[in-house]
């Protein structure tokens, strides 16, 4: 029994090498993320014996620790890939002094492979699918926050130039691309751009603008806006200083507007050829944006064992807590999962709320009974989150099963 342990940062890590009862077979050196400190990295492991004998054992430490273990699983090795929490427990077990170094963690995580040498479990590869979809999904997701933060500003700037218009332009459609308020601020920038015109010639401008666009409208929307303009009130001059202004944010939105929607479609692309697209696209609540993203942060269901494997992973189980005569009625959820799939739950439960869907109401029955029952609404929309993915899990695993896989 060896245990390699393996403290990796950014750029090198930090290597230590245990035998049963603490004998420090190499005590923790450093080695690069380069091909011949990794070689030789594997050549020394690979002197101890063969792969029922040694346990490379490292913390998942995201796009850091990637190029070692995939090195390392290339060649061979048993690796197994310990959740930061974990160590870190059983860190401040051993080490109560909370003495924190590269070389003392790596020690620690050999330790840990010795101690829980007959827990450990050998890191499987995901399909390689659905490891893209998942990477992308991160970037979506990502690129989501200062989305969120592009679109206040133009907001903000909009109340300031045409204060009202935005209730007569729908905003951007993930799903399309399309934002139509961000096409008409392009065009007409200022109120003072259309009373300028007069009540005709905007007319005529914005239908010719509406038929080069492809949109359709109705047929006293041009007046409509035209009053609009005539009774607002700007709180900034109609000159070439503000267009300047207006465009440039125009253009910053526009352009994460369309990186949001390449990502989307490719994601989109590879997630239709999983088997269980279709049916997750099927579920009450589950649109053109939330199925792809649903598809990838879930990843390969047979991965779970049950349905609650999967709740679990989400971080939306209450554990239960019990001593002697004891019993705690009420838990708070772990928190102890994925934030993302939390966050799409959360996201599907409400869509579902304002729906209020006639077809496929399990969910949407479940959150009612909640409410009904005065619970608070967080725990109404956590405990249809459990739902919600309980069925998600059901309906992917029978997509599997129809195609013997």
């Amino acid at each position: 029994m060896y245990s390699v342990g393996i403290d990796v940062s950014k750029g090198k890590s930090t290597v230590c090498i245990l035998a049963p009862l603490g004998e420090v077979i190499r005590s923790p050196y450093e080695i690069t993320h380069t091909e011949p400190d990794l070689k030789e990295l594997v050549k020394r492991v690979r002197s101890y014996g063969g792969k029922n004998d040694i346990r490379v054992v490292m913390e998942a430490t995201g796009s850091y620790s990637l190029p070692v273990l995939h090195y390392l699983l290339d060649q061979g090795l048993f690796v197994c890939q310990v959740n930061p929490l974990a160590m870190k427990k059983y860190r401040s077990d051993i080490n109560f002094r909370g003495v924190k170094t590269d070389r003392i963690d790596a020690l620690s995580i050999a330790q840990y492979g010795i101690d829980k040498w007959q827990q450990l479990c050998e890191f499987q590869r995901a399909d390689q699918t659905y490891e893209a979809m998942r990477l992308l999904s991160r970037q979506y997701l990502a690129y989501q926050r200062p989305h969120v933060l592009l679109t206040q500003n133009l907001d903000h700037v909009v109340d300031l130039v045409m204060p009202g218009i935005k209730d007569e332009f729908d905003g951007y459609d993930p799903a399309t691309g399309i934002d139509r308020l961000s096409d008409f601020l392009e065009e007409f920038w200022h109120y003072g751009c259309i009373t300028s015109l007069g009540p005709k010639k905007f007319e005529d401008r914005f239908r010719r603008w509406a038929k080069k666009k492809g949109y359709r409208s109705r047929a006293d929307k041009p007046s409509r806006i035209y009053q609009i303009a005539s009774e607002g009130i700007p709180s900034l001059a109609c000159d070439q200083i503000t267009k300047q202004m207006v465009q440039h944010t125009i253009e910053a939105l526009r352009g994460l507007n369309h990186v949001l929607y390449e990502i989307l479609a490719q994601i989109r692309e590879l997630a239709e050829h999983r088997p269980e697209y279709q049916a997750v696209r099927a579920m009450s609540g589950v649109g053109e944006v939330m199925a792809p993203l649903l598809v990838a942060e879930v990843g390969d269901p047979r991965r779970y064992h049950s349905g609650k494997a999967l709740v679990a992973c989400v971080g939306i189980d209450v554990p239960p807590y019990e001593s002697g005569q004891f019993k705690a009625k009420e838990r708070r959820i772990t928190r102890k999962g994925s934030k993302q799939l939390r966050k799409l739950g959360y996201l599907a439960v409400q869509g579902l709320d304002k729906i209020k869907p006639t077809k496929d109401t399990a969910v949407y029955d479940k959150l009612m009974k909640k409410r009904a029952e005065g619970k608070p609404y967080k725990l109404a929309i956590v405990a249809a989150m459990n739902k919600f993915y309980r069925i998600y899990y059901a309906r992917a695993m029978e997509a599997y099963e129809a195609i013997g896989q």
